[in-house]
């Protein structure tokens, strides 16, 4: 779309905590904050869409905050003046200035997304094909603990609903 180019992109974080305290995982792991990345793409005509990533921790998966920050910084230049609302088209040009690094180009790619929704006025719900319903259930990850711990745990949050 003409005026959708990229003309620059911010990069913010910001610390969630663990709404628990501290979430326990298997090999005595333990998060109680994470780092969160923030992408915001802005058009040359004055649009702009946002993206997050938000890594579990630096000891869980491969990715992790720093490395997401430092894949976009090598990612941007190349995005610069790619149109923002054409996926395969930024996909492409991540894909030549890094390989791999999902977590990283997740943030550019859901930006992308809510740019797409942005520019045309359509739910990106239904720029991804309609809603099938109306809420989504989500689910509350139960931390390591003994099996009486993690029951009573269970059942606190059934008790929420």
């Amino acid at each position: 779309m003409r005026g959708t180019e990229i003309a620059r992109i911010d990069l913010f974080q910001y610390t969630l905590t663990y709404a628990y305290g501290d979430y326990v995982m298997s090999s005595g792991r333990v998060v109680n904050t994470l780092t969160s990345m923030i992408v915001k793409l802005h058009t040359r005509d004055g649009h702009v869409g946002y993206g997050e990533s938000c890594p579990l921790g630096s000891a869980y998966l491969p990715g992790f905050a720093a490395g997401g920050r430092a894949a976009l910084e090598l990612m941007a230049p190349g995005l610069l003046g790619g149109d923002g609302t054409n996926l395969a088209d930024i996909w492409a040009r991540m894909d030549v200035a890094l390989s791999g690094h999902l977590y990283a180009k997740s943030a550019v790619d859901i930006a992308c997304w809510d740019l797409l929704g942005r520019v045309t006025g359509l739910p990106v719900a239904e720029l991804l094909g309609g809603r099938l319903q109306e809420e989504v259930r989500l689910y509350v990850a139960v931390p390591m603990g003994s099996p009486a711990t993690m029951a009573e745990f269970v059942q606190r949050e059934r008790a929420t609903g």
